[in-house]
């Protein structure tokens, strides 16, 4: 079981090994309020195939603290749900689990928006998926990230500080719009289409 908390600007919403079933099961649309509004985002599950989805979330600072986002499980979390970033939102955590924002398949579920940013410092893969207009830049200092759509990391800069960026639809290479800001220990992969 567990109980949704009310959503606010400072709740914690945990997917721990023993709720991970009961959110899954819930999706959160038993909330009224949409979207469900919240500065923290723990995913400490153990439990393969657990994701979020339906109402959206709302990610904002509380008390002067920027929202998070901690994949610290060993097993992959999806999340189908779209972000709206009101405050950059640093995706933190140790776990060896994957972590999947959107769909390739549906560009209408897992989109990010708003004008916040997002700040990479993990140690796992984050895979971003959908047509994303978040407008706050991309940090990466640590972990990977796949970036499987154009506008994958949004219309803001992308700072590669460390970690390693990949670029891929998973059938071939893909172009992103974004500015890049290359500092050191960081490695981007391209693909170099000949022209004929």
């Amino acid at each position: 079981g567990g109980i949704v908390p009310v959503p606010s600007a400072g709740t914690t919403l945990n997917f721990t090994s023993n709720v991970a079933a009961y959110y899954a099961r819930n999706n959160l649309a038993n909330i009224t309020a949409n979207p469900f509004l919240l500065n923290r985002l723990n995913l400490s599950n153990n439990t393969a195939g657990s994701f979020i989805q339906y109402n959206s979330l709302r990610f904002t600072a509380s008390d002067g603290v920027d929202p998070v986002i901690d994949q610290s499980g060993s097993q992959q979390f999806q999340i189908f749900s779209n972000l709206i970033l009101d405050n950059t939102t640093s995706v933190t955590g140790n776990g060896g689990g994957v972590l999947l924002i959107g769909t390739n398949g549906n560009t209408r579920e897992g989109l990010i928006l708003g004008s916040g940013g997002l700040i990479f410092s993990n140690s796992h893969t984050t895979g971003l998926f959908a047509p994303n207009t978040y407008s706050g830049g991309t940090t990466l200092t640590a972990g990977s990230v796949a970036a499987g759509n154009a506008t994958a990391l949004g219309s803001g800069l992308v700072t590669l500080n460390g970690g390693n960026l990949r670029c891929s639809t998973g059938t071939g290479s893909i172009a992103l719009a974004n500015l890049f800001s290359l500092q050191a220990d960081s490695s981007l992969k391209l693909a170099v289409q000949q022209q004929r």
